[in-house]
């Protein structure tokens, strides 16, 4: 699966590799990125994706999300101006033979050249507005159906620059919502990281598509989470003033740990840029993302082979069939292989309940265990990163951190 992706990414869609944020971003503040949100591109970062987080690569969906939800809403609303405004292009040569060719463009009805034609309507170069404004008060007059102009001037209004963007806006806040379940911070992240130009029409835009996306992803999951990433437990002991007290400076060297966390991933990303293939040699980057997917498996199965640990899980666990046996005996599960072979969305969740329980109660995870799987992962997250499967850094990130702070704890606690 992993080398199928690359496979895609590299032969099929070069630009939907990684995660696709920062070109989205970079598109939203005026750059112009010809390809990036064509059909050819969404269709090779749902498949990419699907397949790269399906073979156990340490990437996540939730990145590439907002980029198909950006190019899903730029190819829909590009859909319709193209098939039916150049549909009735020939149907005006006949009757406007003096000014029909500099009303359209012949590239624009061809769809052999789907990305460039979407690209030219990204940028605005290309639309089927007259020049003169005798043909635009003509098509005003007449228009191309029997309601006249209002369907043509909705047609063009999708073909606009400014429209575009702000669908653009919409899609990538809808993806993140449909990523976390969080409407909200969807609108949140096309506002305060995405868009350069903001307005309320837009705000309404990108909060209706992120609610609608949150509500669908609620209603196709089985289990009824509102999102990848959820708390689990209903009866989480109350913080009080002295909690933050007490636990700051312990706080304060979690964060410190995740940042030399961080600053030892940039480490090893610099040293693997030295070594990696070049983007043109594709035979050499497809052999890498088998081999990043082979190293991956295998890292992950050592490690629970040697270093996992195996105990009794808690009565929640078995309630909700989480916890991974893998060479233990009957009743008992392997610390490290149920964070290595369980969604890392569920891992969290559970990471997330672990205050729940009372004290002296089995949580499930052991400070060994959460240390062991935070040191593999952020190796396997440097490898995984850079090669050409898409996937992003968001859910990783999020896994990691968990696994450092929840090793912290209970080290802490005992």
């Amino acid at each position: 699966l992993g080398t199928f992706a690359g496979y895609v990414a590299i032969y099929q869609a070069p630009l939907s590799g990684g995660g696709g944020v920062t070109p989205v971003m970079a598109t939203l503040n005026g750059a112009n990125i010809p390809g990036l949100l064509s059909s050819r591109t969404l269709a090779a970062k749902i498949v990419g994706v699907a397949c790269g987080v399906g073979s156990s690569l340490a990437i996540g969906p939730e990145g590439p999300m907002i980029h198909i939800g950006a190019a899903l809403a730029s190819v829909c609303t590009l859909y319709w101006p193209r098939a039916v405004l150049c549909a009735r292009k020939d149907e005006n040569e006949n009757e406007d033979e003096d000014d029909s060719a500099s009303e359209y463009d012949d590239d624009v009805c061809d769809s052999s050249e789907d990305d460039d034609v979407e690209a030219e309507f990204q940028r605005g170069l290309v639309t089927p507005v007259a020049r003169g404004g005798r043909r635009r008060r003509r098509q005003q007059r007449r228009g191309f159906f029997s309601d006249g102009a209002k369907l043509d001037a909705l047609l063009l209004d999708l073909a606009s620059q400014s429209t575009q963007r702000e669908f653009i806006s919409a899609g990538a806040a809808a993806g993140l919502a449909a990523a976390f379940g969080a409407p909200i911070g969807g609108v949140l992240f096309s506002f305060e990281e995405a868009s350069t130009f903001w307005s309320h029409r837009t705000m309404w835009r990108c909060l209706m598509c992120a609610a609608v996306a949150s509500f669908v992803l609620a209603l196709l999951d089985l289990r009824g989470n509102p999102g990848m990433v959820f708390i689990t437990g209903d009866q989480l002991r109350a913080t009080t003033p002295r909690d933050y007290f007490h636990q700051l400076p312990f706080f304060v060297l979690v964060a410190a740990i995740s940042g030399l966390s961080g600053a030892m991933f940039n480490k090893i990303q610099n040293l693997t840029a030295r070594i990696r293939p070049a983007a043109t040699n594709k035979v050499a980057r497809l052999f890498e993302c088998a081999l990043v997917v082979v190293a991956t498996v295998a890292m992950r199965f050592l490690a629970s082979n040697y270093f996992g640990r195996c105990m009794v899980p808690p009565d929640s666990w078995v309630k909700d069939s989480f916890g991974v046996r893998f060479n233990c005996a009957e009743g008992e599960i392997n610390d490290i292989a149920t964070v290595f072979f369980v969604a890392p969305g569920r891992s969290i969740g559970w990471m997330f309940g672990m205050a729940e329980h009372v004290w002296g109660e089995a949580y499930g995870f052991t400070p060994q265990g959460l240390a062991i799987a935070a040191v593999c992962y952020l190796i396997m997250m440097a490898m995984a990163f850079g090669i050409a499967v898409p996937g992003g850094l968001f859910m990783p990130s999020l896994f990691l951190g968990a696994c450092s702070g929840g090793g912290a704890g209970l080290g802490l606690e005992t």
